[in-house]
């Protein structure tokens, strides 16, 4: 069975781009190593986005089914001291929540950046050892990429 190359590329081309930038092939077992690596760090900060969005989501309606409570309290008792008690109970609990959960939502933003940090060098690998896919992946010009992060 012969296997045809296609026209625009030639033994030597193909031939240099399965070799890096020292000449020299990686071995399949770095390639497997180096993907492995990628999709578990994706995995990872698919996790940690997952994460902050859950946190958000159980707060938010925590705070909206708090304040239909204290409506109600508020309905039964014709803001009495029993509306004011459960008042301040509630929004001390809320408070408390909100503060556990915007410091455990930083905590899970900074885990995320780094592993986006960290994805990029498996990325790196990829543009050394397989420059032929260069145009298939989204590469972004060292001197902009502090600026897409926001820094």
């Amino acid at each position: 069975m012969q296997v045809s190359q296609r026209p625009d590329r030639n033994t030597a081309d193909v031939r240099a781009a399965s070799t890096g930038a020292d000449g020299a092939a990686p071995r399949p077992s770095t390639v497997a190593l180096v993907t492995t690596e990628h999709f578990t760090l994706q995995g990872a900060r698919t996790a940690a986005i997952t994460e902050s969005t859950s946190r958000a989501t159980i707060f938010v309606g925590s705070v909206s089914a708090g304040l239909v409570a204290l409506g109600l309290i508020a309905t039964a008792t014709r803001v009495g001291t029993a509306f004011y008690t459960f008042g301040l109970i509630l929004l001390w609990t809320l408070s408390f929540m909100g503060f556990v959960t915007f410091d455990r939502m930083l905590q899970s933003g900074i885990e995320e950046l780094h592993y986006a940090e960290r994805i990029v060098r498996p990325r790196a690998y990829y543009f050394d050892f397989a420059p032929e896919v260069t145009h298939y992946l989204a590469s972004v010009p060292p001197s902009r990429r502090l600026a897409l992060l926001g820094w």
